[in-house]
């Protein structure tokens, strides 16, 4: 294209159906799709960038089918969960040669997970009476943004030094991490008695700071 620009783009695709499974996985859609480019703007700059978007669709099938269900309804007693994975990725890059012997250099990295899902069931059995209806949990989602910054000073033919700061900004939404307990509780017919020892979140928002000073040495 042209002798000053890089530019890379790859995409897969993939779709599986496991027909002879009638609980478990039935199907899984896979999509991934990844650009990048670079942009040599001078000798002594270069600018760099990409993108990524990844998305898995899956349908899981049970039952609560038990050895004290009858036959007959046993179908009645099946659910369904339609989930959904996203994944974005971003980044960017600059490096600039300011004099012979000094580098420096910038990045920045930008991360999304978001998760849904769809439960379904039968609600209504051969009798007529009818099943709750299944309920959604709710969706999940991660983020992170992590800003770098270097600047390179070429010391001797096989040493250079170095300081570099960082910031990370970390978010998370995520039922399954949140509030964990290590014991259980009790259900007597709607009402449900806690008697855990909760442990807290074990994934938690966050915000980091580094500075580094870096010497490294070639041999």
């Amino acid at each position: 294209m042209n002798p000053r620009l890089d530019v890379s783009v790859s995409a897969s695709w993939s779709k599986d159906d496991y027909l002879d499974s009638q609980y478990g996985l039935p199907n899984a859609d896979n999509i991934l799709v990844f650009a990048e480019g670079t942009i040599h703007a001078s000798k002594t700059l270069d600018l760099s960038g990409g993108y990524g978007f990844g998305q898995v669709k899956t349908e899981m099938a049970s039952s609560e089918y038990s050895a004290s269900s009858r036959p007959d309804t046993a179908s009645t007693m099946d659910w369904w969960i339609d989930e959904q994975d996203r994944n974005i990725y971003v980044f960017t890059n600059a490096e600039w040669q300011v004099k012979p012997k000094l580098v420096v250099k910038a990045d920045y990295t930008f991360s999304r997970s978001l998760n849904d899902y769809d439960f379904s069931n039968v609600t209504t059995v051969r009798n007529g009476s009818r099943r709750a209806e299944a309920i959604d949990v709710p969706s999940t989602f991660y983020r992170s943004h992590d800003v770098t910054l270097e600047a390179r000073w070429k010391w001797t033919a096989s040493m250079d030094l170095a300081v570099q700061g960082q910031y990370v900004q970390f978010d998370v939404e995520d039922f399954a991490v949140d509030n964990i307990p290590l014991l259980g509780g009790s259900l007597s017919g709607t009402t449900f008695t806690p008697n855990a020892i909760y442990l807290g979140d074990s994934y938690r928002d966050y915000t980091a700071r580094r500075v580094a000073v870096l010497a490294t040495r070639r041999f």
